[in-house]
């Protein structure tokens, strides 16, 4: 499982994702202490912010996220880096949190083959009905990005045909490489 990714059977922060137009609807929904931290913080529900919302003891209780279109995929993308390390879940259908679930692992993409990163990301409780599917496409998403981040000092034709025939051995898939003379002879011309 990705370092963005923990199992959904842990308690977790909720994250409620509404959209700009929602929000004062959302707001007024919402426990008198609650409304008087996010007036008190001066949070105006705006696209593209965030709160995070503590309960009495000043522990964080949930994250209201406001987005221009809930329904678009990077609505959350930006969460993993910014909110403090923790496990999170978001409160949303199983269609948006497919979505979000694929955004917030793409939000939370560090290229690491250098540097380790200053921090990990916070962690999103996947549900187990999209885990699998979310995890193959952060997955493979993750390793081009690596591919591509990587110098060409580093990932020059060799290394790149390394990669690849990696990928294709995991999933039992047929791995050819063309060198060479053959090049030429099989009509590749330079």
């Amino acid at each position: 499982m990705l370092n963005c990714f923990s199992k959904d059977n842990q308690p977790a922060t909720p994250i409620f994702v509404v959209s700009k137009d929602q929000y004062q609807g959302w707001l007024q929904k919402q426990t008198a202490s609650t409304q008087t931290w996010l007036a008190s913080s001066q949070f105006k529900g705006e696209a593209s912010t965030f709160s995070v919302i503590p309960d009495a003891e000043g522990k964080i209780s949930s994250v209201v996220s406001v987005s221009a279109d809930v329904n678009a995929l990077w609505s959350v993308g930006h969460l993993p880096s910014s909110l403090p390390e923790g496990h999170y879940r978001i409160e949303a259908d199983e269609a948006r949190s497919l979505s979000y679930a694929i955004a917030w692992g793409l939000g939370a993409y560090q290229f690491t083959r250098y540097k380790k990163p200053s921090r990990l990301p916070a962690k999103l409780c996947c549900p187990d009905a999209i885990s699998s599917e979310v995890e193959r496409v952060v997955s493979s998403i993750h390793l081009v990005r690596d591919l591509i981040n990587t110098p060409t000092d580093d990932m020059g034709p060799t290394e790149f045909a390394k990669a690849a025939e990696v990928v294709a051995k995991e999933y039992g898939a047929s791995f050819t490489q063309i060198v060479g003379a053959e090049l030429l002879k099989q009509n590749y011309a330079s």
